[in-house]
């Protein structure tokens, strides 16, 4: 009797889910995870790789080999970045805005907990 009423209530739950709302009012959650490339202060090859759970992984140049790691968010449009090297120990965080798109990440960068003062970055997702 209890597996039945875990059924019913499974699929009264998933049939809410489905017309909860019309087409044009659902919003749709972005997917950011995965390989941003792009540059910091212009030049320097840059990617950021998101993963699930708001982990990251950073790598200078256009390699694959991630040399920091950290954690991200986005809460709107406000994307906000730590993340620690590897070899050094060294700190950046990051603070930019996510694209009306949601395919591009402008922004700043600096050391330790301060999101300003390194530079500026861009990156585009792959």
């Amino acid at each position: 009797m209890k597996a039945i009423n875990k059924y019913i209530i499974l699929i009264l739950v998933s049939a809410m889910l489905f017309t909860n709302c019309k087409k044009e009012e659902c919003t749709v959650i972005p997917d950011y995870n995965g390989k941003w490339v792009g540059t910091y202060n212009s030049t320097n090859d840059f990617t950021l790789i998101l993963n699930d759970l708001g982990t990251l992984g950073v790598v200078d140049g256009l390699g694959d080999v991630s040399q920091a790691t950290g954690t991200w968010t986005v809460i709107g449009k406000n994307f906000r970045g730590t993340y620690r090297y590897t070899s050094s120990g060294n700190i950046f965080s990051l603070a930019g805005t996510v694209s009306d798109d949601d395919k591009t990440i402008n922004g700043t960068y600096g050391v330790n907990s301060s999101t300003s003062g390194g530079g500026t970055f861009t990156v585009t997702k792959q």
